[in-house]
């Protein structure tokens, strides 16, 4: 049996210590700000298994310890970086979870939980990864190090001065290519979406509900009508709602971005990892008082290809809300105010790159079939970390991130493990 083989079989005779590692990281809550914890019991478990573990934190407290654990070679190879985060999403109050979020519960296919998956699958996948090398004595020239880092759910900022960003940068010497073992639905995800976060308000005029009447229909000579007498602000803001969703479906449909389909993917790539534009409202505030609602704000926040620049996007945005503005007679006067919050450009790879091929062969290699290259729908650590080493996401089907009923299929895992392993032998060898 080559030491390939060897490597995909201990994978498989392991399963069970695939399963309580997750379990044991699972019951440790470790909502992002407060990872300690689980980052300690990550650290004792590479030790107790002879791994050399790097330690930095970033935060001023220096309770956040990014780490980086290393399965190392004989010398003068290249590097491969498999990263993870340990921080999650808190459980909101009320949720009616079918297992307890905080369980680890296995039900011989799925192991249930917060972080389960998003990202603990990830950390417990490349410590098994680092393990099955080493136990199989896997002799490379360069070095496969595991990164588990904090503050990945917040903001890139977060993940760029705290996290994965701040510890690349930090450690000495980089990582020649990076996973991000984040579930892709096993696609290699070369690019993740910027984001632009922004507010708008809509200004109306507010009136007594019971005089509503003299708003919308025409009243007798004399008598205030129309907006004279007030302007429901929900009702103009739907005119600029709507023209947003229209903005959204002609750019996720009518782009071709660099030869991947929409944003990303190949023709039979799911829509959900393709990374078409979205332009989400995700937040509504207005009325609250005995009128008619005088002004709306909304929140939205909008994802879109890193192949489009912020500038770009941004104009296409205040152009499709100043050319809607224009179609109704109050708000060409009163025209509804943008705000940007915040941006974050995300990551791209060019679909060509080696580290693509590098993870598609592999891929091949378990699955006896081929994979695409694809979007990644969300933020990761890829994001902070590109400008120093290239990046793909590459991982797993994972049910329940950032929702109810968190889980992680195990064996779809123990099959990812297997693509890690087979890369970083291609790779580092």
């Amino acid at each position: 049996m080559d030491k390939k083989q060897q490597v995909i079989q201990w994978l498989e005779d392991h399963k069970q210590d695939y399963v309580e590692l997750l379990q044991k990281l699972v019951r440790i809550p470790s909502i992002s700000g407060n990872e300690y914890d689980v980052q300690m019991a990550v650290k004792e478990y590479a030790q107790a298994h002879g791994f050399t573990v790097k330690e930095k934190a970033f935060d001023e407290e220096g309770k956040r310890p990014n780490l980086q654990i290393t399965y190392p070679g004989t010398g003068g190879g290249k590097r491969l970086m498999l990263d993870c985060h340990s921080d999650t999403v808190p459980v909101e109050p009320g949720e009616k979870w079918e297992h307890e979020p905080f369980s680890g519960d296995f039900d011989g296919q799925w192991v249930y939980g917060r972080g389960a998956t998003d990202n603990k699958w990830g950390i417990a996948a490349i410590m098994m990864t680092l393990r099955a090398l080493k136990e199989c004595d896997v002799k490379l020239s360069g070095d496969v190090i595991m990164q588990s880092a904090v503050g990945e759910e917040p903001n890139c900022d977060s993940r760029r001065y705290l996290g994965a960003g701040a510890m690349v940068r930090a450690v000495e010497p980089k990582p020649d290519l990076c996973i991000v073992c984040e579930g892709s639905i096993k696609k290699v995800g070369t690019e993740t979406p910027r984001n632009l976060k922004f507010s708008l308000k809509i200004e109306g005029k507010g009136c007594h509900p019971c005089t509503r009447r003299q708003c919308v229909f025409p009243q007798n000579a004399g008598i205030p009508s129309g907006r004279v007498k007030g302007v429901d602000a929900l009702q103009k803001a739907m005119i600029i709602i709507d023209a947003l969703y229209r903005l959204e479906r002609e750019l996720s449909a009518d782009y071709d971005r660099g030869g991947l389909v929409g944003t990303g993917g190949a023709s039979d790539a799911p829509r959900d990892t393709i990374g078409a534009v979205t332009i989400t409202p995700i937040e509504i505030k207005g009325g609250g008082v005995n009128s008619l609602i005088p002004s709306v704000e909304l929140q939205y926040s909008a994802h879109y290809s890193a192949q489009f620049s912020r500038e770009e996007m941004e104009g296409l945005i205040r152009s499709t809300i100043q050319n809607a503005a224009n179609t109704d007679l109050w708000l060409r006067e009163h025209p509804p105010v943008m705000e940007v919050s915040a941006a974050n450009d995300g990551f791209y790879t060019e679909a060509g790159h080696p580290l693509v091929e590098l993870v598609k062969q592999a891929h091949l290699q378990v699955y006896g079939e081929e994979t695409n290259a694809s979007g990644w729908p969300a933020g990761c650590n890829a994001d902070a970390m590109n400008d120093v080493v290239p990046c793909v996401v590459y991982g797993p089907t994972g049910e329940g991130a950032h929702t109810l009923n968190e889980r992680s299929n195990v064996r779809e895992v123990l099959d990812t493990c297997k693509v890690y392993a087979m890369a970083a032998m291609d790779f580092c060898k």
